[in-house]
């Protein structure tokens, strides 16, 4: 394509170029001058297309793509603003309703403890005053009199366990209680001996320690025994509780021949005032409610299946007491820290240390449980943490840590990147750990 003065072309003037024209320049027809010229017998149409060009500008096109990026740039802006607009207003919006929760949730917790303790003493003089009518003036009721007292009786003392264990409900979701190690075979051996009678059996297999708050577990088996002991058509109550070990959590599980769950109640038998067969088998609907706070402030879940007896199987799940540490440090001082501070807290069964990694290497081949956790000492003369980490790799499942927590004086960038990039480390601390700090990682 070649462009042309049009005055030249009409005057005939020769335009001289030195570019090449396309073959085919998809221009209009009218854009084409075309003469027929004959030459040894054959026609050639020879021509010229051109396009007005008088008043082009070669800054036009710069101009209009300058002006494009600048409009997408601008679009770009306006819709990045528009989003940040939005996502502050959802900011604002989700921060007002979390404190407007947390708000509910305070006080929720709070009436919740008011009402059931302050509605106690009003409860006690009506069961007080109701009695003492019976007592002066019981000759002179009748029959029907009689049925009346009996029930407004009942639905005091009905009235009593609801306010009870909506007191109980209300201490248990605050949480935050203060745990330590729990023989459950103690806490099981004391609530059975409460329920001791001809027709009920309960076995109990050889439970692990555990860590939590000891009232609060009490009461979580309490709920269920008395649950499998209540909801029980069988002339003969059998109970077993048994766990099964999953890593770091206790599966536990209380199994009954009572009447089991239906399929309706089993996706709500654990909310709040919600009662199986609440004529023929009286409750105040808490019982399951309270058992699974106790469970959720225990980090664990609890659940309910129906079993082969016809019964059901509450399992839930408790963190598990830490059996072993195994501490790897070439300071024999640091050692020493740390194992009176394990000891001294009472949540570790068997505290085992060595100077060397050789030692340490040495121990986890050795026959006997593995330690749940291990730590680790970085920088050691002769071969370091790194080099212990090489050959701990290659051991067999069995003899393996839960978790391996590395300890240095120093938070070297490199040793940080390393550890955080190790599959088999899960922290990096700075040693030595503080009293607090260390039992705050084992709890």
């Amino acid at each position: 394509e070649v462009l042309f003065d049009r005055e030249q072309v009409y005057n005939g003037t020769k335009v001289h170029h030195n570019r090449k024209d396309h073959a085919n320049l998809h221009l209009p027809k009218e854009n084409y001058l075309i003469q027929a010229v004959d030459c040894y017998d054959l026609q050639f149409n020879i021509g010229i297309a051109y396009r007005d060009n008088t008043s082009s500008n070669s800054f036009l096109p710069f101009i209009r793509a300058i002006l494009a990026i600048v409009l997408v740039l601008l679009l770009v802006s306006l819709l990045l603003f528009y989003f940040f607009l939005q996502n502050r207003t959802i900011t604002k919006e989700l921060r007002a309703s979390n404190e407007e929760l947390s708000f509910m949730n305070s006080f929720l917790k709070k009436f919740i403890y008011a009402s059931s303790h302050d509605l106690q003493q009003p409860l006690v003089n009506i069961d007080n005053f109701q009695g003492l009518l019976k007592e002066k003036y019981g000759d002179k009721i009748d029959e029907a009199g009689r049925k009346y007292f009996n029930i407004i009786s009942n639905s005091i003392g009905h009235m009593k366990l609801i306010l009870r264990d909506l007191l109980i409900y209300s201490e248990i979701i605050k949480g935050g209680k203060e745990k330590e190690q729990i023989d459950l075979n103690r806490v099981v051996q004391d609530i059975i001996e409460t329920v001791i009678a001809d027709h009920i059996e309960i076995h109990c297999t050889q439970l692990p320690k555990a860590l939590g708050n000891k009232s609060e577990i009490h009461r979580l088996f309490q709920n269920l025994i008395s649950n499998a002991v209540k909801f029980n058509d069988k002339d003969r109550v059998r109970i077993q509780i048994s766990h099964e070990d999953k890593g770091q959590l206790l599966e536990l599980r209380v199994r009954d021949n009572g009447i089991g769950v239906s399929d309706e109640h089993i996706s709500i038998i654990f909310e709040e005032f919600q009662q199986v067969n609440k004529y023929e088998y009286k409750g105040t609907g808490l019982g399951l409610s309270i058992c699974k706070e106790i469970v959720r402030n225990h980090g664990g879940s609890i659940w309910v299946e129906r079993n082969e007896l016809g019964g059901a199987d509450f399992v839930f799940q408790l963190r598990k007491m830490i059996n072993k540490i195994l501490l790897v440090d070439d300071d024999i001082s640091t050692n020493l820290y740390h194992r009176i501070i394990l000891e001294e807290s009472g949540l570790v069964n068997e505290i085992v240390d060595c100077l060397t990694v050789d030692d340490a290497i040495s121990i986890l081949k050795s026959v006997g449980s593995a330690p749940d956790i291990i730590f680790l000492d970085i920088n050691m003369p002769m071969k370091n943490g790194w080099d212990f980490l090489n050959e701990y790799k290659e051991l067999p499942q069995h003899h393996k840590a839960q978790q391996i927590v590395i300890l240095s004086t120093t938070r070297i960038p490199s040793d940080l990147e390393r550890a955080n990039n190790s599959p088999l480390v899960s922290q990096f601390l700075l040693k030595p750990l503080s009293v607090d700090k260390l039992k705050r990682l084992i709890k």
